[in-house]
This record gives structure tokens, C-alpha cells and sequence, in this order.
């Protein structure tokens, strides 16, 4: 092996010394969906276990949503966002991320790596699950809309009956204080949902 002097060791030198660099980068073959959600809250919901906490239905027809991951670059309020409208059957449009405040948002420590989807989001989906649950509840108090038949369209109920009502109708601004169980469980999304099949390898040398 070749010597370098300490005083004028490089990258390239060093490359160079040992014989060059292979890196590999490779997607995985195969992907498809979501699994089943795990009906265990995230250990979070122990210190804020009401949903309004985490998320509030606005009578004037939009959704805001409490985490206390802050936004580093990462897409992490895209993503919470992105869960929120899922599990309410709302346009994504609607929903309103609130950048993480001491007087509004959750404590949830440290923003870093993926826990913010593990811990927040996790959190934030079973907040949403229940609070649709608990607005169907709701409209088949007031709309005699039958929970287990209603069509749920951009925060808009219908039941077969023909009644329709609404999230925003049903909240009567009001926040949505109870507890949350683990007892709704969130929506498993279809094997279909996502499919990724193409390989890429990425072979480079520096000489």
C-alpha cells in the first residue's frame, strides 16, 4: 500500500490508497400497503388522552391539528396531515396543521428521525378514528343516520335513509373532549393501496 504524508492527506488520496469506493443504493423489490393497525394507543396519549387535544372539527368547516413535532424539513405535518384526512374522510385541504405551542400544542419532547410519525402521528390517528366515531354517533342522534350505512364525503354524512348532516353541523362548536380508548380502531388501508416493483442499484467509483 502506497504511504500518504498526514500533511497532505486528501479524500482523493485516500480513495486512491485504498483502492477506490463501491456503493451500492437498492429499493426494495417489493412493497405493498398497510399493515393492520396495532389497537395499542402510543404510550403519549397516557398524558394527553383527549382527542381534542390532538385534533378539533371547526364549524366553519375545517379541521385543526395539535402535535408537538415541529416541521424540520422532513414532511412530518404533510404526513399527519395526510393521516388525519384518511381516517375522517376529509379533502386534505381542509385540515390545518398548528406549528407546535406551548399554550396549545402536546409536549412531545424532541423533534427527531421517524418517531414523530410512531409517537404523534400514531397519536393523532386514533384521535381521528375516534372523533369520526363519535360524530356518527352524534348523527344518528340528530339525523337518525344508521352509523354502520353512512357515507362519509369531505366531512359530509349521508345515511341510505336519504338524511344528511355534517361534521361541522354536529360539533356546534363545541371541542370533543372525550377520552380516547384504543377501542376504534383505525382504518386498515387495502393490500392495493401501494405497490412499489422496480429495483435500482447505483454503483459508483472514485479512482
Amino acid at each position: 500500500m502506497s504511504s500518504v504524508n498526514a500533511s497532505d492527506f486528501s479524500r482523493r488520496k485516500f480513495l486512491k490508497v485504498a483502492g477506490g469506493l463501491t456503493a451500492s443504493f437498492m429499493l426494495p423489490v417489493t412493497f405493498r400497503g398497510a399493515q393492520a393497525a396495532d389497537a395499542k394507543l402510543p404510550w403519549i396519549t397516557t398524558k394527553y388522552p383527549t382527542v381534542d387535544a390532538w385534533i378539533r372539527i371547526n364549524p366553519e368547516g375545517s379541521v385543526s391539528v395539535f402535535s408537538g413535532k415541529a416541521e424540520l424539513g422532513q414532511g412530518v405535518q404533510t404526513a399527519i396531515c395526510q393521516i388525519v384526512a384518511e381516517e375522517l374522510d376529509v379533502d386534505m385541504n381542509r385540515v390545518q396543521m398548528i406549528n407546535p405551542d406551548t399554550s396549545l400544542s402536546p409536549e412531545e419532547f424532541y423533534t427527531a428521525g421517524s418517531v414523530s410519525i410512531e409517537t404523534s402521528g400514531m397519536a393523532i390517528r386514533h384521535a381521528s378514528a375516534e372523533v369520526r366515531d363519535y360524530l356518527l354517533d352524534m348523527a344518528k342522534v340528530t339525523a337518525n343516520i344508521n352509523k354502520a350505512d353512512a357515507t362519509v364525503i369531505d366531512g359530509e354524512i349521508t345515511g341510505t335513509n336519504g338524511a344528511k348532516t355534517s361534521y361541522w353541523s354536529l360539533v356546534n362548536n363545541k371541542a370533543i373532549d372525550i377520552k380516547m380508548t384504543g377501542k376504534v380502531a383505525p382504518k386498515i388501508l387495502p393490500l392495493t393501496n401501494l405497490s412499489v416493483s422496480p429495483s435500482h442499484v447505483l454503483i459508483f467509483r472514485i479512482n
